[in-house]
C-alpha cells in the first residue's frame, strides 16, 4: 500500500462558475497599434470556465455596438450567460 501524499502537486484553483459559457469577462482593449481603417480597438470576451476568447476589432464603442457583438459572438454560438462581468467602460 502506497502513502497518500499530503499535499498537492500543484497548488489548487477555485472555480468561479462550474458550467461553461455561463460566465463571461468583457471588455473594451484601447487601439493597440495604427490600424489602416479607423477602428478604437478590439471588444474581448473571455468565458470564466473554458477560458476561450472571442475577440472583434470595433469602429465605435457605443452601447448598440456592443449590444450587437454580445448578441453575435456570444448568444448565438454560446447562448445567454448567467453572468455578464464588465468594467462598464473603455
Amino acid at each position: 500500500m502506497q502513502a497518500v501524499p499530503r499535499q498537492p502537486v500543484t497548488e489548487m484553483t477555485h472555480v468561479l462558475c462550474p458550467v461553461p459559457f455561463a460566465m463571461w469577462g468583457i471588455d473594451l482593449v484601447g487601439q493597440l497599434l495604427k490600424p489602416p481603417v479607423k477602428y478604437k480597438g478590439p471588444i474581448v470576451a473571455v468565458d470564466y470556465f473554458s477560458k476561450g476568447v472571442e475577440v472583434v476589432p470595433m469602429r465605435n464603442t457605443r452601447a448598440k455596438d456592443v449590444e450587437e457583438f454580445i448578441s453575435k459572438n456570444i448568444i448565438t454560438r454560446f447562448r445567454i450567460p448567467k453572468i455578464i462581468v464588465s468594467d462598464n467602460g473603455p
